[in-house]
C-alpha cells in the first residue's frame, strides 16, 4: 500500500477513535450525572446499604481514579465524591479493590487496552 494511502487511513482511523472516545466520555458523564442525582435520595447507589450491585459502581470509580481522571469525573460531583470517600474507608474496599488500584495497575491496564486496541496492527 502506498504511503499517502496509509497516512489517509491513519488519519481516518484516528478520527474514528476520537469519536468513540468522545461518545464514551459523554455516556460516562450521563451515567455519573444520573448517579449524582440518585445519591441525593439514598446513602449508597442501591439504597441505604452497600450491595453487590453498588460495589460494581465503586469498581468503575476506582478505575476512573486509577487513570488519573478523578478530577474530571468524580471531584466535580460532590455526592459521588463523598460516596466514594465513604466506601474507600470500608474494610471490604481496602481488601478487594484498594490494594489493587495503584500505579502498576494503571500501566498494566493501559498496556492491555493499547494491545487490544492496536494489536491488530501487529497482525496486518
Amino acid at each position: 500500500m502506498c504511503l499517502p494511502c496509509l497516512l489517509f487511513l491513519g488519519a481516518e482511523r484516528n478520527a474514528f477513535l476520537h469519536q468513540k472516545e468522545k461518545r464514551a466520555s459523554e455516556e460516562l458523564n450521563k451515567l455519573l450525572n444520573d448517579v449524582e442525582t440518585h445519591l441525593n435520595k439514598t446513602k449508597y447507589r442501591t439504597g441505604e446499604e452497600l450491595s453487590s450491585a453498588g460495589s460494581m459502581f465503586v469498581h468503575i470509580l476506582a478505575h476512573i481514579t486509577s487513570f488519573d481522571l478523578g478530577e474530571k469525573y468524580i471531584s466535580c460531583r460532590p455526592r459521588i465524591s463523598g460516596h466514594f470517600t465513604l466506601v474507600k474507608q470500608l474494610p471490604s474496599y481496602k481488601v478487594a479493590i484498594g490494594k489493587y488500584v495503584n500505579i502498576w495497575d494503571k500501566y498494566r491496564t493501559l498496556f492491555k487496552t493499547l494491545f487490544l486496541k492496536y494489536g491488530w496492527l501487529l497482525h496486518s
